[in-house]
């Protein structure tokens, strides 16, 4: 029987732990300080849960996410309600300058339904490279921690859905657990092993009991750190030998209220420990999703949001039926992609600017469907590998890499043209290719993908992705209207990421000039950018597509002190308009920069 159709004959306590208008409830703020001490005794922790805003799931130390602890779907939106998500994962592909004729170059590696990495890290890389013999936990930390007591409402509501009990039913036990693991966490972070940490010394490296565990403000991090050296697994996922990737996996959230407060962040860190070069390698985040009960799923993407996206196939779902609410929709968005050598470009790096590089974007979304001619690569087995290879290349999962299976458009006005990005229509105005209308298949269990490469990845070297999972419903709207929701939150939180993709703003001096940040943004069909100099200079304001290419350059020339406004009306410098998605704007005076973002929704 599939892990599906087992849950149903599972015990629903877990979705039953709290009711939203509960999470919504005020927090207990008491602060009460705990102490560091008395802490290291806590056993390692191989599965946890990210829950501190408006969904929550589970991760474990191996790199699984979002499967619960009995191989159960894992994350709940709203939280405490009907599930979203069955599963997700990291999947790498690429071939491998291994010289070993009794190896395949071409390998794929990471995790779907099975998993193919292992809990720890690589101790010595190279050709034959050795994982480390310590038993790996995965770490969790609130930056609250310190003030939580076992009467806050955030311990039980966390102990509740850690022991899947009511939490009329959570002892005094179980809420010193999850104190102790807090503390524990914080006092043990592994900073110097890759775990995320503010360097409040600014000496470039982790100093315990001085630097402070976390990244981005967040108000709950959790990592791990996980290996593809077992044959075993890799073979089990999909045919390929191990290659010699150490996947280092940051997963964060914000309880702050905003888009951000409905999502959760991912970075994935790869490190190539193999001794041999990869090249033509991409990264694919993979989901299956499951929007309520799991027969009725449909996906599509929307390349300007940089998303793949799930939504239910009809106007109820029997599981969001039983919370009163109509069926959500969720989404994987790509924030930070891969960086490729581009002379002149900027990318982001580890919340940094590298010159030199750009961040490669999606260039392919793929889906699959249960039981359909689009099936799943073959677990298991070296063709599953192949099918991998052309599914992250934007084909059909097919295993001929010679003769590909492309995608084509099966609704709408392109109906029967290949594609890298089928299902890019609009659900909600029933216009362009749709996913269950036309010749596409009709809903059910779905899987996709959102892809981007390639590149090459050297020997020793690091690359890192960072991926969104956002999750949208309208309680007194549609199935429908939950898209719109989900494409409104997705927008603000591409927006308001990091300093954006073309790469962090310039330090100035702010006695020079002041670039505002436009309004309205998101913006259809104008917005305004207003910028002030303190001096006379030469400026440039520039708009900027996503690689950091001029599209149009509005103002250039002298100015004297004082304030401006410029209108961008979404149109390019050959007079085209623009579709949808995200665009930069620049301003340059007497050689000083800033850059900032900004969104077109048409």
């Amino acid at each position: 029987m599939s892990l599906k159709l087992l849950r149903g004959f599972l015990s629903p306590a877990i979705l039953l732990i709290f009711a939203l208008s509960t999470i919504l409830s005020a927090r207990n703020d008491k602060n009460i300080k705990r102490p560091v001490a008395s802490i290291s005794s806590q056993a390692a922790e191989t599965q946890t849960l990210l829950n501190v805003n408006n969904l929550s799931t589970w991760l474990h130390a191996d790199g699984k996410a979002e499967l619960d602890p009995a191989d159960n779907s894992g994350f709940t939106y709203p939280r405490g309600t009907a599930q979203a998500l069955f599963q997700s994962g990291l999947i790498w592909g690429g071939l491998v300058n291994d010289p070993d004729p009794n190896k395949p170059k071409l390998r794929v590696g990471g995790q779907t339904h099975l998993i193919g990495t292992t809990a720890g890290w690589i101790e010595t890389p190279g050709p034959n490279p050795i994982p480390t013999s310590e038993i790996s936990s995965i770490y969790r930390i609130r930056k609250d921690w310190q003030s939580l007591t076992l009467n806050s409402q955030e311990v039980i509501l966390d102990a509740a859905e850690k022991n899947g009990v009511n939490p009329a039913q959570v002892t005094e036990q179980m809420k010193q657990d999850i104190l102790d693991q807090y503390a524990a966490d914080w006092s043990d972070w592994p900073g110097d092993k890759g775990a995320p940490y503010y360097d409040l010394n600014s000496n470039g490296q982790w100093d315990a009991g001085i630097d402070e565990p976390g990244l981005q403000d967040a108000d709950q991090v959790i990592w791990t750190v996980c290996h593809d050296l077992d044959p075993l697994l890799t073979d089990g996922l999909y045919g390929s030998p191990p290659t010699g990737i150490e996947m280092q996996i940051t997963t964060w959230g914000y309880k702050d209220g905003g888009a951000r407060t409905e999502a959760l962040y991912r970075r994935y860190r790869l490190i190539n420990k193999s001794g041999f070069e990869i090249r033509n390698m991409y990264l694919a985040s993979w989901s299956d999703p499951d929007i309520g009960d799991y027969t009725d799923d449909l996906v599509g993407n929307d390349e300007s949001l940089q998303s793949g996206y799930a939504y239910n196939g009809g106007p109820t779902d029997d599981e969001y039926v039983n919370y009163a609410l109509p069926p959500s929709a969720v989404a994987h968005t790509l924030l930070q992609g891969p960086i490729s050598p581009s002379p002149g470009g900027r990318a982001i790096f580890d919340f940094k600017q590298r010159n030199g590089y750009v961040n490669l974007p999606i260039t392919s979304f793929g889906y699959s469907a249960a039981g359909s001619p689009i099936g799943d690569p073959l677990l298991g087995d070296y063709n599953g590998t192949l099918a991998w290879y052309n599914w992250l290349r934007g084909y059909q999962p097919s295993v001929d890499t010679l003769n590909v299976q492309p995608y084509l458009y099966g609704s709408g006005p392109n109906i029967g043209q290949i594609t890298a990005f089928p299902l890019d229509g609009d659900p909600v105005s029933g216009t362009g290719d749709i996913d269950g209308t036309g010749s596409n298949l009709p809903p059910n269990d779905r899987r996709f993908t959102i892809n981007s490469g390639p590149f090459t990845f050297a020997a020793g070297d690091t690359q890192e992705v960072v991926i969104a999972i956002t999750a949208g419903i309208e309680p007194s709207g549609t199935y429908l209207d939950a898209i719109s929701v989900l494409k409104q939150r997705i927008a603000e939180i591409v927006a308001n990421y990091g300093v954006g993709i073309v790469g962090i703003e310039d330090a100035i001096a702010p006695s020079e000039f002041t670039l505002e940040q436009n309004y309205p943004n998101p913006f259809n069909p104008s917005t305004q950018i207003r910028f002030s100099l303190q001096k006379q200079a030469d400026v440039t304001l520039e708009i900027l597509n996503p690689l950091g290419q001029n599209l149009r350059t509005l103002v250039s020339g002298a100015f004297s002190p004082g304030e401006y406004q410029q209108t961008w009306d979404g149109i390019d410098g050959n007079g085209n308009r623009v579709g949808s998605g995200v665009y930069f704007y620049r301003l340059t005076a007497d050689g000083l920069q800033q850059v900032k973002k900004m969104i077109l929704l048409r």
